[in-house]
């Protein structure tokens, strides 16, 4: 996405970048903040450079992204591209179904061993 990360002037045109801009605005206003200025305070990004990103005057460089993002709580694949970073699915266990785990793999090993008993 050339433009919306250049760091530089706008492309006229480019389309990546008006996504990435609609997609601020939306978010800017959902989360209440009037003002670019409000969105400054929250975000860590000066006043000017949230007023001149949203008008498309300027691109959005990785450092500015990134606190954009985290000003909005949401990823910076979001902001760019409109989807979600898609993460490996992670599995979390409790307790009794860690002991279900363990139980099963302890009558396995129990079957594995018997079986090999009766091959000797």
């Amino acid at each position: 996405m050339p433009g919306a990360m250049s760091g530089t002037k706008k492309r006229q045109g480019a389309k990546s970048d008006s996504e990435v801009v609609k997609r601020l605005d939306v978010e800017i206003s959902r989360l209440g903040f009037t003002t670019d200025k409000e969105f400054s305070a929250h975000s860590g990004v000066s006043a000017s450079t949230v007023s001149r990103l949203r008008s498309g005057e300027r691109g959005m460089d990785i450092e500015t992204a990134v606190k954009i993002a985290r000003g909005l709580g949401r990823s910076v694949d979001w902001l760019l591209t409109g989807e979600e970073e898609r993460r490996p699915r992670i599995f979390t266990f409790t307790e009794t179904s860690l002991e279900t785990i363990r139980d099963a793999l302890d009558i396995a090993i129990e079957d594995a061993k018997a079986r090999k008993g009766r091959e000797d």
